[in-house]
């Protein structure tokens, strides 16, 4: 799914006007790395997918042991890897809606409301579109079928397994504010 936005990426970066006292030949070189890195980052992909996942397992389990609820990080981690198919769906649902509206022109194109967010105008404060882009559809029906399927596999009450997950969405929601504190206004 990704290597499909690589090339929607990089016409949109293309067609963005130039930022104000930019070099023209520097951005442009700017481009290029931006792509290779992206060419990197998908071939390394596989790696940083098991290494996200395994940290939201280790944060369940720790959580879930707070809780005193008798977990095994091979269980959890299990659990997570299953669930993280639904936010595949996601992207590829992501991947759908952008090619078939055509060529993007601006990065908010690339990034169709799937949550939330769908209620906001663009431009809108992009911390307070970080939170509620956070709650797609996908991230909903991730967490709804976390809750159900830890609260039957360890015997916990769904209160409780909601709580378990709550670090996950928190350390997510973070890295989102952190991406929006560097992304252009």
């Amino acid at each position: 799914v990704q290597s499909q936005m690589i090339p929607m990426i990089q016409h949109v970066m293309e067609v963005s006007p130039l930022p104000t006292n930019s070099d023209p030949a520097q951005y442009q070189k700017g481009i290029q790395i931006a792509m290779m890195i992206q060419h990197v980052v998908l071939f390394a992909m596989p790696v940083f997918i098991v290494a996200i996942l395994a940290i939201q397992a280790g944060l369940i389990t720790g959580t879930a042991s707070l809780l005193s609820v008798k977990t095994k990080f091979l269980y959890v981690f299990n659990l997570v890897c299953g669930i993280s198919l639904i936010g595949s769906l996601g992207a590829i649902a992501t991947a759908i809606i952008v090619r078939a509206k055509g060529s993007p022109s601006t990065m908010a194109e690339l990034k169709p409301p799937l949550g939330l967010d769908i209620f906001l105008p663009e431009g809108t404060n992009k911390f307070l579109m970080a939170i509620l882009s956070y709650f797609s559809v996908f991230q909903i029906w991730t967490i709804v079928m976390f809750v159900l399927i830890f609260a039957v596999a360890f015997r916990a009450k769904k209160g409780t397994a909601f709580l378990t997950y709550v670090p996950v969405m928190c350390l997510t929601l973070l890295f989102m504010f952190i991406g929006a504190a560097f992304s252009p206004k």
